[in-house]
């Protein structure tokens, strides 16, 4: 859109909604055909997401794409922090967590919550920037049910549209 001096910085203004919907024309129908009134679930009637990410930069790049395609997200930079939210109860219809972590690594937090918990059925996506073969095998094993590369967002927006869908069925 321009710059603007920002904090005694030039800062470049971007529409992020021209970009996200130049992209990807059908970037907020990710969601049914039912009715809205059928389709709420948590009172919003956005589905809930948690996002477990230890950077700041993905986490605030990937929140607001995630919120704009009309989900209700929870951004948080622990797989520790998260454990302590299953622990309270807290629900979610899916959970997106990077693989790169320092204090739990991704693999590691996916073991702890598909094995005892009150997650064990929540849908599990996999975030990173490494998407070998092995890392993918791996991931499915421990009980993601897909990988998506980190930087690859309309392949995320799909995965969690897919996998949400997959859910209903």
């Amino acid at each position: 859109m321009g710059s603007a001096i920002i904090d005694g910085k030039a800062t470049d203004i971007v529409d992020v909604v021209h970009f996200l919907n130049s992209s990807h024309k059908n970037f907020y129908k990710d969601h049914s055909d039912d009715p809205y009134s059928k389709s709420q679930k948590n009172g919003s009637g956005a589905k809930k997401i948690l996002l477990v990410d230890d950077s700041p930069f993905f986490r605030n790049m990937l929140t607001p794409i995630l919120s704009v395609a009309g989900y209700n997200v929870t951004s948080l930079g622990s797989p520790l922090e998260a454990l302590k939210r299953c622990e309270k109860g807290e629900i979610y219809d899916i959970i997106i967590s990077d693989i790169e972590m320092p204090e739990m690594d991704g693999f590691e937090f996916a073991q702890k919550i598909k094995h005892a918990s009150n997650w064990q059925n929540t849908p599990l996506v996999a975030l990173s920037s490494h998407a070998t073969q092995e890392d993918i095998n791996r991931g499915i094993e421990v009980g993601f049910e897909r990988y998506v590369a980190k930087f690859d967002r309309d392949t995320l927006l799909n995965t969690i549209s897919q996998t949400l869908a997959g859910q209903r069925e």
